[in-house]
């Protein structure tokens, strides 16, 4: 952490160092400030369910394929809320009996113009549409979201769904109605964009969308360091130089902060998600009870070194070297996004404008964020922090920056399966930080 990155993480700081003064957890270990919205809020219009509805952004009228950005051979399938479709034996299929018995799935479904009967009709000729894709090209369809219960159960997100529903007064989305459709090895643009248009035609499809690379959201300036009269093999204090602890408009005054009960963020889960992280740095904090790094994913001097500055800004023990960090006193987990184990293309992350088989180190695609997500839900409690570390290529403005290599970057929420799986935490009582500030 010799090499402090500053404007990159600056505001995302700032709002993690007022979550760990706010959210202190209570003598039985629940945090005593978490509520849910109020009923009485205007902006929030409810509905007859008493839930504010979820949103839907429309569909567009044809998908076009981004070839810098967008992953060779992988798309995302959402289909529509009330649905109930499922997979079970690698074939999807129409839960009938648990979706009629569900008054909110009939009401959903209604309200989306369809029936039961215009789900079994329309997945038996999208299924068609995906066979031929599949003798034509090799594309297959899984889930998209893993869970930590073996074997998974149709249902498993479903029912937490409903639970959190209740608590958040706001409709979330089903994560089991997502899925991924990929071949590998496939670099055809135009048969892929044929594929996805096709599909986006049925109405039990939300929406069809292809999947984007996503990095780490640093910046290429160079810290002004002076180690020049330092003996290389040992490291110095270098607080001094670390702005950012100090009082505005230069930092975010951490030493005011640490006067402060919570201030060194005692009592404080934080689960970190991000590419990778060199863990045995000397510099680096020593308390985590959850995750760790990566076996299987090469260093990469992006997504490994930015995972490590950032949590040692964030933790770095105050020890006499190095940084210290803005709440040394947190527990803290790893959620890695580099996830080859689980899904075809994650090991290779190649854009159509890539040759074929090309890997980014440090690259990985929002399909791995949303469930590195979704993984580090499961180990924290209401008032825990979760820090999204990256983001991914937005819209285009249509206007060049020269030099700006994160240029319309966008936070992960950006894409419907991170914005609903980050909805997901929240209504768990969890606080998410993401990296936003980068794209300009």
């Amino acid at each position: 952490m010799k090499n402090i990155n500053q404007r990159g993480i600056f505001l995302l700081l700032s709002l993690l160092l007022s979550v760990f003064v706010y959210a202190q957890p209570d003598k039985t270990g629940n945090n005593k400030n978490y509520n849910p919205l109020p009923n009485g809020w205007p902006e929030l219009k409810r509905g007859s369910n008493g839930l504010v509805p979820r949103f839907v952004a429309p569909k567009p009228g044809k998908i076009i394929i981004d070839k810098k950005s967008c992953i060779a051979g992988l798309f995302i399938v959402k289909f529509t809320e009330g649905s109930h479709i499922r997979f079970k034996n690698d074939e999807l299929f129409f839960d009938e009996i648990n979706q009629a018995k569900n008054p909110e799935e009939v009401a959903r479904l209604a309200r989306a113009g369809l029936k039961g009967n215009d789900i079994a009709s329309q997945l038996q000729s999208f299924k068609g549409i995906l066979n031929k894709a599949k003798a034509g090209y090799g594309f297959t369809l899984g889930y998209m979201f893993r869970t930590a219960k073996e074997p998974y159960q149709n249902d498993d997100w479903f029912i937490e769904k409903d639970e959190l529903e209740q608590r958040a007064g706001e409709e979330l989305a089903d994560l089991d109605l997502y899925y991924l459709v990929y071949a590998k090895d496939f670099k055809d643009v135009a048969a892929e964009e044929n594929l996805m248009n096709e599909l986006n035609k049925f109405a039990i499809i939300e929406q069809v969308y292809p999947a984007v690379f996503a990095i780490g959201a640093f910046t290429n300036e160079k810290p002004a360091l002076v180690n020049t009269l330092i003996t290389p093999t040992i490291t110095p204090d270098i607080t001094s130089q670390q702005g950012y602890l100090d009082p505005a408009p230069t930092g975010l005054d951490a030493r005011y902060a640490w006067t402060r009960a919570g201030g060194f963020g005692n009592g404080i889960k934080v689960v970190d998600v991000e590419y990778d992280w060199i863990t045995n740095h000397e510099d680096f904090p020593a308390i985590l009870y959850w995750g760790g790094k990566p076996y299987l994913c090469p260093y990469d001097p992006v997504g490994s070194e930015h995972g490590t500055a950032v949590m040692g800004i964030l933790a770095a023990p105050h020890n006499g070297f190095g940084v210290s960090g803005f709440v040394p006193n947190i527990q803290y987990g790893l959620s890695t996004a580099c996830r080859p184990g689980d899904y075809v293309a994650g090991a290779v992350v190649a854009t159509f404008l890539s040759e074929a088989g090309e890997n980014w180190a440090g690259r990985c695609h929002n399909v791995a964020v949303a469930n590195a997500i979704l993984h580090a839900k499961f180990a924290l409690s209401p008032g825990d922090v979760m820090l999204i570390e990256q983001h991914t290529p937005g819209p285009s403005t249509g206007v060049i920056c020269a030099g700006c290599d994160q240029w319309e970057y966008v936070p992960m929420e950006y894409y419907p399966e991170c914005f609903d799986v980050i909805r997901i935490a929240t209504a768990a009582g969890i606080i998410v930080v993401e990296a936003g500030g980068n794209g300009s």
